[in-house]
């Protein structure tokens, strides 16, 4: 067991990453994918039915694409996600989120992260990459989204 512990130390724990996260990144990476255009055809039917979501859908989409090609390859992205993740998880505590927050404080965080980005790459509070901690916003809010977590204030 110490063997695991040893090799796994200072790995990142893309366990932390929401699902829509994961998916977004590795399922779409470009606007060519079959997979995208099945996605947005699912989100617009979707929005359709529930009004109420397609500003944050749309919202996810652009903001997803634009961090998305801000990095190299989509372990790059994950992985800077998951750096976030963790700082979150000694801060707060693992998965705090899924307790639900409003939507447009997910959407602010997002936003003032990428805008921060383009001043100072990196967070002066964990020290991290703003775009992990846009991704791990846009991540919480995909899942706030998909499973009507917390307040949708939009």
């Amino acid at each position: 067991m110490t063997e695991a512990i040893k090799n796994d130390a200072g790995k990142p724990q893309l366990s932390l990453l929401p699902y829509g996260l994961i998916t977004a990144m590795l399922v779409c990476p470009d606007e060519d994918n079959i997979a995208n255009a099945v996605r947005n055809l699912a989100y617009s039917t979707t929005a359709m039915r529930n009004k109420d979501t397609m500003r944050a859908r749309i919202f996810l989409d652009i903001a997803m694409k634009s961090v998305r090609e801000t990095f190299t390859d989509n372990y790059a992205a994950l992985t800077t996600a998951a750096a976030a993740f963790e700082y979150g998880c000694k801060k707060y505590s693992r998965n705090n989120w899924r307790e639900g927050f409003k939507w447009s404080r997910l959407m602010d965080a997002a936003l003032r992260h990428l805008t921060q980005y383009t001043v100072n790459p990196i967070d002066e509070e964990s020290g991290n990459d703003h775009r992990g901690h846009a991704l791990a916003m846009l991540g919480m809010l995909y899942e706030h989204v998909e499973n009507t977590l917390g307040e949708n204030d939009l």
